[in-house]
């Protein structure tokens, strides 16, 4: 089997950045919103070339938080991404 992608290897290379991010969220306990989550989706915003940049907790309710968006943002395109590998 060719595996999809290494993670291990990534990880060796990312470990103390990720292991102090997850200790922030652990010490803080902000495990939904919080600073870390604003923080992701400024980056996100700014990788991907726009203004704005919303995180949501799974593909379910991505749909529903869309067609709300809409109707704040209106005439403005709205991209949906689950950024998620497949298996």
């Amino acid at each position: 089997m060719i595996p999809f992608v290494d993670l291990s290897a990534q990880y060796i290379n990312l470990k103390s950045e990720i292991n102090t991010a997850i200790n922030n969220v652990l010490h803080s306990t902000n495990f939904v919103l919080g600073p870390e989550v604003e923080c992701f989706e400024e980056e996100f915003a700014a990788y991907i070339g726009t203004k704005y940049a919303i995180s949501v907790n799974s593909a379910i309710i991505l749909p529903r938080t869309s067609v709300r968006m809409e109707k704040v943002v209106q005439l403005q395109p709205i991209i949906q991404s689950t950024l998620i590998p497949l298996e």
